[in-house]
């Protein structure tokens, strides 16, 4: 899935002498299709030598490798205490595995309360339980556009599949064994992808930030529009920080360039709960980055963009994505990392690709309470800090200090999706038993 269609570069109209859009290809994931070839020969074909990209089961096969790729790294990417409580016999990295070693047996039909499956579990004796997409789950995906369709409007696939992923993980974990209480297993699922795992939510603030990095203040013409009393005299000039929020399980979120206008919490509510430490859902913030009039759903960006492109986003604030997700040294922490390899720029020749490296780290603790501060780390060989310079291969680097505050609610109260009580202390999932006629 490497599309970046042009109409997605939001930029690519600015009139600079050579614009460069930060907009990176998407990481290409590949789908391994094989099958037992014969060396007999077969009939002739029309409009094909290979089948290559025409087997039936290629956007399934996809959607499932990814979905489940995408959920199993969410969960192990979660600040630890959120699954603390995990029922025993059970982690974190274990909850992860569960996920990311689902099976595709797209021959398997199977069926449960008489009704069809598109995922079902499986406990050998021997070895670690696993799940499996079947025969439906592959019918029903088949006619999904994966090799043509913009990213974002996939994310609703993907949202769906991690819900029924995690469906069918509750069952292993002993949640919703009966007719009855299979409605436990679907509101464990929507718990932890709702409640768990969009909540985890880490705020990062600087006063300021190095004149190279691309997104400072001093490398763009900067107006803003600040609301006065009528009295002069009495105008009250805001304080203003550059902002970085995004949810740590998924790695999406914002950026936003030192601005008074981003100081208004009447206009961000979601800015005050998160310097709060109040979790809040993470939609709050990353819809309001990229359409803060309107009410409709935006899908998430699943690419990294440079941090120069806040210069030109709108109110200030610009859709980001940190994808990669690794282990630093001691004291251990974790590195939330944006980068891309592909870019746009804009000359009088016309729109040419460009090749070049640029990354965004982010350090963060495996697990902390309170706020702690974190190095960004910012590297670049792309020249994307002043367009008009001629560029170099050498990798350039910029490192400082924010200021961050994490926020998470925790799994708690396990013990009540087992059984057949369908009833809950957290008044949240009881709405969801209230909706399950609405929601199935």
């Amino acid at each position: 899935m490497n599309q970046t269609p042009l109409s997605n570069f939001r930029n690519l109209a600015h009139s600079l002498s050579v614009t460069v859009l930060a907009m990176a290809t998407v990481a290409a994931f590949t789908t391994a299709c094989s099958g037992n070839s014969s060396s007999a020969p077969g009939p002739e074909l029309a409009g094909t030598s290979s089948g290559g990209g025409s087997f039936g089961d290629e956007s399934s096969m996809k959607l499932l490798n990814w979905s489940k790729g995408f959920t199993a790294a969410s969960i192990r990417r979660a600040n630890p205490a959120v699954f603390a409580n995990l029922p025993k016999g059970w982690t974190q990295e274990r909850l992860a595995k569960l996920i990311e070693s689902t099976k595709a047996e797209p021959r398997t039909e199977a069926n449960r309360y008489n009704r069809e499956l598109m995922f079902d579990y499986r406990t050998p004796k021997a070895g670690e339980p696993y799940l499996v997409a079947t025969a439906l789950f592959f019918r029903a995906h088949a006619a999904v556009p994966v090799n043509s369709s913009y990213q974002q409007d996939l994310e609703p696939y993907f949202r769906e599949i991690r819900t029924k992923l995690l469906h069918e993980a509750a069952h292993v974990i002993g949640i919703g064994l009966s007719e009855t209480s299979d409605i436990k297993a679907r509101i464990f699922a929507f718990y932890v992808a709702t409640e768990i795992l969009a909540r985890n939510n880490i705020l990062c603030e600087a006063a300021n930030t190095p004149i190279n990095y691309p997104g400072n203040i001093e490398n763009a013409q900067v107006t803003e529009a600040s609301s006065k009393p009528a009295d002069s005299s009495m105008a009250v000039v805001k304080s203003a920080n550059y902002l970085w929020a995004f949810n740590r399980p998924t790695g999406f979120g914002l950026q936003s360039l030192k601005s008074p206008r981003m100081e208004d919490e009447g206009l961000l509510p979601w800015l005050k709960q998160l310097r709060d430490g109040t979790p809040i859902y993470h939609p709050s913030f990353s819809l309001f980055a990229q359409a803060p009039d309107r009410t409709a759903a935006v899908e998430y960006m699943r690419w990294y963009t440079s941090p120069v492109q806040v210069l030109w986003a709108k109110d200030r604030l610009s859709a980001q994505y940190y994808k990669t997700y690794g282990t630093l040294g001691t004291p251990i922490s974790k590195a939330l990392l944006g980068a891309s390899s592909s870019y746009y720029i804009q000359d009088a020749s016309g729109v040419k690709t460009l090749e070049c490296d640029e990354s965004e780290t982010f350090e963060i603790p495996i697990s902390y309470v309170g706020r702690f501060e974190s190095t960004i780390t910012y590297r670049d060989s792309c020249g994307l800090r002043n367009p008009g310079e001629s560029r170099n291969q050498d990798t350039k680097e910029v490192r400082f200090k924010v200021t961050c505050r994490e926020s998470y609610d925790v799994l708690e109260h396990i013990d009540e999706f087992f059984g057949e009580n369908l009833k809950f202390s957290n008044q949240r999932l009881n709405e969801y038993l209230r909706q399950n006629g609405e929601i199935d």
